[in-house]
């Protein structure tokens, strides 16, 4: 399986530092090689987040590949959809943030598949005890309580 070092490697050609770690973190959820000075700064700003991966990342994707594979049925762009999601997560590593928001994804395209409506906060509730039930060490754990 293709390791997330591949795709760092070739980003590392490109921008220098200070980009360089932001991009990785923000692309792949990889810590911040940087400045102590650039970690205060960004966690002054209350941007420190966006190096790190969730939802958003999850929403991109899917919107990338659903409208790359718009051509195809509605059925197989969504099972296509729902196949890059989960190959993702196994790839950046299975974290409560990620996890949640792929469920919640997942979720949200098989309510547009099946024609009913999605309900947020049921998608949202049916993550949290799915991530449980796969991981319950999660549950002390800040970042799934924060998340």
């Amino acid at each position: 399986m293709i390791s997330t070092e591949v795709f760092t490697n070739v980003v590392n050609n490109y921008p220098p530092e200070p980009h360089l770690s932001l991009m990785n973190g923000i692309l792949f959820g990889i810590n911040l090689k940087t400045t102590r000075e650039l970690h205060e700064k960004l966690k002054i700003a209350v941007l420190l987040h966006l190096v790190v991966l969730s939802g958003t990342n999850i929403t991109i994707l899917s919107s990338f590949v659903a409208s790359s594979t718009r051509f195809f049925s509605k059925q197989l762009s969504i099972l296509i959809t729902i196949l890059v999601i989960i190959i993702f997560i196994f790839f950046v590593g299975i974290k409560a943030p990620i996890l949640r928001a792929g469920f919640i994804e997942i979720l949200t395209l098989v309510s547009i598949q099946t024609g009913r409506k999605s309900y947020p906060l049921y998608a949202f509730l049916l993550s949290f005890v799915f991530s449980l039930l796969l991981y319950p060490k999660w549950f002390r754990s800040i970042s799934f309580q924060l998340s």
